[in-house]
């Protein structure tokens, strides 16, 4: 019976078992990333693997306590989704950086796969403890889901692959600055490009023809990810001002940014015409 008992445990703990894996896949990965990255994706990256495992911890502090049915342990969840949502955030970035001259390996398609299977694994069995706890009525939660975007799937889709142009411009001038560099306007357009790329794929995810709800969703991220966009003009504007970006590099810049918007916007218009309102 002591063997059922314990069984019964490590299967009510096994979010804990599942993050424990994945950080430790994650990291190792992460060591291998130079460390002119570090600023722009690593410390990031480790900042959000390390909140979700702090909170991961707490809520099983709250099952071993004999609160697992809980109101708190179930904000707790729900906090541990938000977490998630920016590890996913992250990871897309991770991809779209990976590869060609850069000095960060390539993340092969086995290898996004796996990654967004522990992700979205996680994200299941944090969803089956929130189902155990008295729910918080008042808390609206978003549950993530993690797509194994590939560079094929960049590359068909031209918004994206706009999108992720740009980003790897921006990141390869911010790991240029060196380290005497860094200020609040290179640090908020590193991380408008990582919202506009999350924003950019979720909308993509989303199917237009799977319902009034996915296509409001779709909206939604379009806009999420064109406000992001809108946004990165006056740090852009700053920075040209202290001769941080080439001409070159400031046309670009411009001319993606203004092609995804409009691209987007297009997308967006045309299918508000079907949501009710």
């Amino acid at each position: 019976m002591a063997v059922r008992v314990n069984d019964r445990h490590t299967s009510d703990i096994e979010y804990e078992n599942t993050f424990s894996q994945f950080n430790a896949y994650v990291s190792a990965k992460l060591k291998k990333v130079p460390k002119r990255y570090k600023r722009c994706l690593v410390k990031p990256f480790n900042e959000a693997l390390n909140c979700t495992y702090r909170m991961i911890m707490e809520v099983t502090d709250e099952y071993i306590n004999g609160k697992k049915q809980g109101i708190s342990r179930y904000r707790k969840c729900a906090d541990i989704l938000k977490e998630l949502n920016e590890i996913i955030s992250i990871s897309y970035t991770f991809w779209n950086l990976s590869g060609g001259r850069n000095g960060i390996k390539y993340v092969k398609v086995s290898q996004r796969e796996c990654w967004t299977n522990f992700v979205n694994k996680e994200i299941r069995l944090i969803t089956g403890v929130m189902d155990k706890c008295r729910k918080d009525k008042k808390l609206e939660v978003d549950v993530p889901v993690m797509k194994a975007y590939t560079k094929h799937d960049f590359g068909n889709t031209v918004f994206l692959q706009k999108i992720g142009e740009l980003q790897r411009i921006i990141c390869t001038r911010a790991i240029r600055c060196g380290k005497d560099y860094s200020d609040a306007q290179m640090d908020m357009l590193v991380t408008l490009s990582r919202d506009a790329l999350y924003n950019a794929c979720e909308a993509n995810r989303r199917d237009p023809e799977g319902g009034e709800d996915e296509l409001k969703a779709r909206i939604r991220y379009f806009s999420q990810s064109i406000g992001n966009l809108m946004a990165m003009n006056r740090p852009v504007r700053e920075l040209a001002f202290c001769d941080i970006f080439t001409e070159a590099e400031l046309e670009k810049i411009c001319s993606l940014n203004t092609e995804c918007q409009k691209m987007m916007q297009a997308i967006k218009s045309k299918e508000r015409q079907y949501v009710t309102a």
